[in-house]
């Protein structure tokens, strides 16, 4: 039963009976200081245990709450009940209803104490002393909601026994989570039920790492579970994930003998798995697909040689620090036809990216050296590794990108100075005066960088010159927005992000249970610089997602950050948005990439 508590000064203590009375009359389990605590008890063990107890805590508000008619303002006061109640509840996380009396509004948070400043964040209920009945009904209505939530809450649990014995580690922490949010933050859950949260947590993480390939990883983290406590599986994942880890060691030593003992490992823990009945099993398809692409790398580049047979060892495919150097007009005239050049070299590689670029432009060098062009270069911060795939793409500002050249370009790294040009056009009858083409690039589906160009669109005809204004802007934080029913796939796509030293805001990994979710959650979006709006026919039913989305929209207004990017879940058919975020760009390829990217990592 759901159970409440009535903060109230005794002075007036008209308004907190009539409450009282109501909610007994509607059978709910309600605190009422002068008729609950009983002669001998100690009125501050019984308040703070009773406290602790409640689902949710009533605070009543009138005209003098905050300063009495004497000007004296007890709140003010450390030792005030009222003040300390309030304190309690907050630091224990527990919903608060300010119940408004007459005509009484909710304090302004300088006007209350440090400490207090927190209940300004709940929603109030203006109760009419003409009206109180009706009001009240609000009040009811919620705390209805509040108990059918503590029944799914309970069933939830109820499913978790299906999950827990198929050893499925994220539908278990998804049913656990589900119901402490549900139960007004997990204080009032059995303790075994917390425990089993904390558990899943850690296993979520270890999936994770796990389909990211960092198997070593995996097995600290499910180590430091207690094995009484986990499903089934957890053993063989960990020895799965030992084995994994060993397939990592042999990659990097080319020690293809180490190799063939290590996959009879892996089919000797396979069989095991399945003899015992177990329908999901983390690592056993990443660690068989791990070996068979550690047995193909090493048998097309050879095994290491013994000491002496003259020749060297291979080695992995080295990860290079990359530069990308644009070049593009400073001012341009309606009509006119121009080219950005994009080109990615090692730093000391920077005069071989002018060498390809003037290949296709032999006036472009001559204008450098006569100071009327200037090549900008910067560097990412997230290093690629030989033959890694990077896509750039051009958003164009206003500007008209050439149809047969398209505004994505495809490049492979190969150690050596790499790139292409995008053809633009300036619209003859454009009036602006200055356009903001954004270079976007992406390494294996991940976002690592854009530059930002400025270009002046000139009243008369100017030089030529090459030069650009501009930065790189490496992404550093991002927030994925997404429906409920697509987290599955998200996870999966979260971890390119993750390879490119992203650091990724996820809710069902970084939110506590207890946490006030929506404050947190629109904190961490005006921390990001790169928002992911991953789109679906259930994002685009989810309140929640279009939320975030506006959000992250004013952010953007106010500050330029986060940077909006649309990855489509649902294929090229993709569901129509709503008018305000048309904007965004939803049939540009880049939305696709991600996804792309994820699939072709799946079918390797």
């Amino acid at each position: 039963m759901l159970q409440c508590f009535i903060c109230y000064r005794r002075r007036r203590p008209w308004a907190a009976r009539s409450i009282y009375k109501q909610l007994l009359v509607h059978q709910f389990d309600v605190f009422f200081d002068i008729d609950t605590v009983e002669a001998g008890d100690k009125f501050p063990d019984v308040i703070t245990n009773r406290l602790a107890r409640s689902h949710v805590v009533f605070v009543t508000i009138d005209d003098e709450w905050l300063v009495e008619k004497d000007g004296r303002r007890p709140l003010n006061d450390p030792q005030d009940w009222v003040r300390r109640e309030i304190e309690f509840a907050l630091n224990l996380k527990i919903p608060i209803i300010p119940l408004l009396i007459g005509d009484a509004k909710m304090p302004n948070a300088e006007d209350l104490p440090a400490s207090l400043r927190g209940l300004t964040e709940f929603r109030g209920v203006q109760l009419h002393n003409e009206e109180f009945e009706s009001d009240f009904d609000k009040v009811l209505r919620e705390l209805r909601r509040r108990a059918e939530a503590q029944v799914e809450a309970q069933e939830s649990i109820l499913r978790l026994r299906e999950y827990w014995d198929r050893g499925d580690w994220l539908q278990i922490y998804q049913q656990l989570a589900e119901a402490v949010a549900s139960w007004g933050g997990g204080r009032h859950l059995p303790s075994k039920i917390s425990q089993r949260l904390a558990i899943a947590r850690e296993l979520v993480r270890a999936a994770d790492a796990i389909s990211q390939g960092h198997f070593a990883a995996a097995v600290q983290i499910l180590e430091s579970v207690p094995i009484d406590e986990v499903p089934r599986n957890v053993r063989y994942s960990i020895k799965l994930a030992r084995t994994g880890a060993r397939v990592t060691v042999a990659l990097d030593t080319g020690q293809i003998e180490v190799l063939e003992a290590i996959g009879n490992e892996y089919a000797n823990s396979k069989r095991e798995a399945l003899a015992a009945g177990l329908d999901i099993v983390p690592g056993l398809s990443e660690v068989g697909a791990a070996l068979d692409r550690a047995q193909t790398t090493i048998r097309r580049r050879g095994p290491v040689q013994s000491e002496g047979s003259g020749s060297a060892p291979p080695t992995i495919p080295p990860l290079d620090p990359i530069d990308c150097s644009v070049f593009a007009p400073d001012s341009v005239r309606g009509g006119d036809r121009f080219l950005i050049h994009v080109y990615l070299h090692k730093s000391e590689d920077a005069p071989a990216s002018l060498a390809v670029a003037t290949k296709v432009e032999p006036s472009l060098a001559t204008d450098i050296e006569t100071g009327e062009a200037r090549q900008v270069t910067v560097s990412l911060e997230t290093p690629l590794r030989r033959e890694a795939k990077v896509d750039i793409f051009l958003e164009p500002d206003g500007l008209v990108v050439d149809k047969d050249a398209g505004n994505h370009l495809a490049v492979t790294w190969r150690g050596m100075a790499v790139g292409d040009q995008f053809v633009l056009r300036v619209p003859r009858l454009s009036f602006r005066r200055t356009f903001f083409p954004v270079v976007r690039l992406f390494a294996k589906g991940a976002p690592v960088g854009r530059v930002r160009l400025k270009i002046l669109r000139a009243m008369f005809r100017a030089p030529y010159a090459r030069s650009v204004t501009g930065r790189m802007q490496p992404y550093k934080k991002a927030f994925l927005s997404y429906s409920s029913a697509d987290r599955i796939e998200v996870l999966k796509r979260a971890q390119a992000l993750r390879a490119a030293s992203i650091e990724v805001f996820q809710d069902v990994l970084s939110l506590d249970p207890g946490d006030r979710w929506a404050r947190k959650l629109f904190t961490h979006i005006g921390e990001s610089d790169l928002f992911l709006l991953f789109w679906s026919r259930a994002a685009r039913n989810s309140k929640w997602v279009l939320k975030e989305v506006r959000y992250a929209m004013r952010c953007k207004r106010r500050s330029s950050i986060p940077e909006i990017i649309p990855v489509i879940l649902d294929g090229p058919a993709f569901v129509k948005p709503p008018r305000w975020l048309s904007h965004l760009h939803f049939a540009d390829p880049i939305c696709y990439l991600l996804a792309a990217e994820t699939t072709n990592r799946a079918q390797s």
